[in-house]
């Protein structure tokens, strides 16, 4: 006679499964907007806060077989609202099936909210500017050494490796250097 699955260790293994990707989302998160980013603290109701906090995101986090994002997005909605998130702190919905690429997912009219807000800042041009900046450097990191063997690999140690290997180095329209004193400088490769 087969013997029951334990479903506590069951669910054991599914709560681990959704921490270790909320870490490495707020890994990501945490690039982009600093040391603040962190998971958020998690209730039964899940209502108290997202699950990655230091945003200007309300994130609902999932990792399954097979994620409905519809309704994820409709979680991270209603859990915005009932904790009182200001109006602009969009819901969105990071979704990832068991071995793909993530997903996220907001309202089309939180979408337009947010490209209106990005056409009026004045910083317009820098923040595309530093956004593509960062992508040609991982991009280059990606061709350089192959794609990261660890979520926990920063682009950091990705870029002191790549230079200690040989400096100065042009990958991909990106020049990355370690100069004397052990700092690692990229900047865009000014064309041949």
């Amino acid at each position: 006679m087969a013997k029951a699955p334990d479903r506590s260790r069951i669910g054991r293994l599914s709560r681990t499964k959704g921490k270790v990707e909320e870490r490495r989302v707020a890994l990501l998160y945490r690039a982009l907007y600093g040391e603040r980013v962190k998971r958020g603290w998690q209730a039964r109701e899940g209502h108290d806060a997202p699950d990655i906090e230091g945003t200007p995101f309300w994130l609902e986090v999932k990792n399954h077989r097979k994620v409905p994002v519809r309704a994820a997005l409709e979680q991270a909605a209603e859990a915005a609202v009932a904790a009182g998130a200001p109006p602009t702190m969009f819901p969105v919905a990071h979704c990832r099936d068991n071995g793909t690429t993530a997903l996220v997912a907001l309202r089309e009219e939180d979408w337009f909210a947010l490209l209106r807000r990005l056409e009026a800042s004045p910083n317009r041009a820098e923040t595309v500017s530093a956004s593509a900046h960062l992508a040609a450097v991982d991009a280059a990191l990606d061709a350089a050494l192959g794609p990261s063997p660890s979520i926990e690999t920063s682009r950091g140690d990705r870029i002191r490796a790549l230079a200690s290997r040989a400096a100065p180095r042009r990958l991909d329209g990106v020049s990355i250097e370690a100069t004397a004193g052990g700092r690692i400088v990229f900047r865009p490769a000014q064309p041949k």
